[in-house]
């Protein structure tokens, strides 16, 4: 939850960055290590996403925002970058890995055959997936919770 909190602090009151937040040296040029365009240089000089293409992902304990990768599922991205996401078949029949997604669906595939068995249709619509099953198929702000049922 603090980086949540830490990213709208980020935020004014119209949505927009702060120039302090942009890296602005009070001159009009952009700080070393920001680009204009949206996103920041990072410690080693690659282009890091604006926050509006982050999937922040929330495990029992961890919660990370990590640059959604097309084609991969969300179960996949957890443990890429190390959020505890718990997980045991991988075929979508335990359900460890349901998670909620509380922002974002249109940005992740149709629930399939394997999620529609193991989940009631009201939890679907309540916006539980299974992190195994849901693939991301494209690039927006995305806010997904490992919420499993033990």
């Amino acid at each position: 939850m603090a980086l949540w909190a830490w990213w709208r602090a980020r935020r004014t009151s119209d949505g927009k960055r702060t120039d302090a937040n942009k890296g602005s040296t009070g001159t009009g040029e952009p700080a070393i290590g920001t680009r204009e365009a949206g996103g920041t240089l990072n410690a080693v000089g690659e282009q890091e996403a604006p926050e509006e293409r982050m999937l922040e992902l929330a495990g029992r304990r961890t919660v990370k925002a990590v640059v959604p990768q097309i084609g991969k599922s969300v179960l996949e991205l957890a443990e890429e970058y190390g959020v505890d996401f718990a997980s045991n078949c991988r075929r979508g029949t335990c359900a460890r890995c349901r998670c909620r997604v509380v922002e974002g669906e249109l940005y992740l595939s149709e629930p399939n055959e394997a999620e529609t068995l193991r989940l009631e249709p009201d939890e679907i619509a309540a916006g539980y997936r299974l992190g195994c099953q849901a693939r991301v198929t494209g690039i927006g702000p995305m806010h997904i919770r490992h919420a499993p049922y033990f």
